[in-house]
């Protein structure tokens, strides 16, 4: 299994690692009851001025390192660097044990998959098994923790879950028996009001749960008045980060809004001791120059890392 999930996730770190003023696009196999989306456009990234020129020579001599993966790689007929297009995280209300779901979007040769598949079965034996539901083959991947349900719904999709029934509901959508429709409309809402243009997104609402969990703890206790959150990262030639959070009243915001800013002002007394080590200069230029904003029950914070220091950061941590 753990063969199967390699490429899968080390396209998903390498997203992570690394613009049409539409609305941000939203999956349309998500489950009804998703409450936090995180979407990841690798395809941007690669793209990209700072990747094509500071990062993307580095990471990919460190990932043509593992021989392994590179084979699997061959065997899919699958290139990270051409074929992977976004991956898209989503949460439940309550993710517990990891439940929630994963989407990557690509360009996929499912007949390539189902023969290396088919190999890898041949070796694991029961610790693969695969089943078929409305003409689209389920695999299921069994290790020592819980089983992984994975499908390629199309040419372009594939979704993982530890949860069956999301894999089930996904298909469902992808056939045509089943209207994309999320349940809570002010997520749907979140993601409208994010550009198309951007490098990777948050939007998500805050459970009761989580919110009740923080209240009254020293530091972050401001942070159980929040009810909704939506970021963005864009990358061209400087890499900008924005995020908004909504409150339950104003005068919340106002609290979260202070307490951001000491936040701020705590970076950049304890930068001076070089805490961070070669990311210092990036953790000081953020605490320098983030802009923090409040608008009605909104409060937002928004910075722009310049290419230069960017460059000279990624030429450190190379060294």
């Amino acid at each position: 299994m753990k063969h199967l999930i390699m490429p899968v996730v080390a396209c998903v770190v390498f997203g992570l690692t690394a613009t049409n003023s539409s609305a941000a696009h939203l999956e349309k196999y998500l489950p009804d009851d998703t409450q936090v989306i995180l979407q990841v456009h690798v395809r941007r990234v690669l793209e990209s001025k700072l990747a094509r020129e500071y990062l993307l020579a580095q990471i990919e001599k460190q990932f043509r390192r593992n021989k392994d993966l590179l084979n699997i790689l061959e065997q899919l007929n699958f290139d990270p660097w051409k074929d992977l297009a976004r991956i898209t995280i989503a949460l439940p209300p309550k993710a517990d044990d990891g439940e929630g779901t994963i989407f990557v979007t690509g360009n996929f040769d499912i007949r390539s998959i189902e023969k290396t598949l088919q190999d890898i079965k041949g070796k694991v034996g029961d610790k693969l098994s695969k089943r078929t539901i409305e003409g689209i083959a389920v695999y299921e991947g069994r290790s020592d923790d819980k089983p992984v349900y994975f499908s390629f719904l199309n040419r372009e999709s594939l979704i993982l879950s530890l949860n069956a029934e999301y894999v089930q509901e996904a298909i469902a959508k992808a056939v045509g028996k089943r209207i994309p429709k999320l349940r809570a409309s002010a997520l749907t809402d979140l993601v409208t009001g994010l550009e198309e243009d951007q490098t990777a997104w948050i939007a998500g609402l805050i459970s009761e749960q989580w919110r009740n969990s923080i209240a009254g703890v020293p530091f972050i206790s401001s942070a159980s008045s929040i009810e909704a959150v939506s970021g963005s990262v864009t990358i061209k030639n400087d890499l900008t980060m924005s995020l908004r959070l909504r409150t339950a009243n104003e005068e919340s915001a106002a609290q979260l809004r202070n307490a951001l800013g000491g936040i701020s002002v705590f970076l950049n007394v304890i930068n001076r001791d070089n805490p961070f080590g070669k990311l210092t200069p990036v953790v000081n230029h953020v605490a320098k120059n983030t802009r923090f904003s409040q608008d009605g029950v909104t409060v937002g914070a928004e910075v722009t890392i310049p290419e230069q220091l960017i460059r000279n950061t990624i030429a450190s941590l190379f060294k």
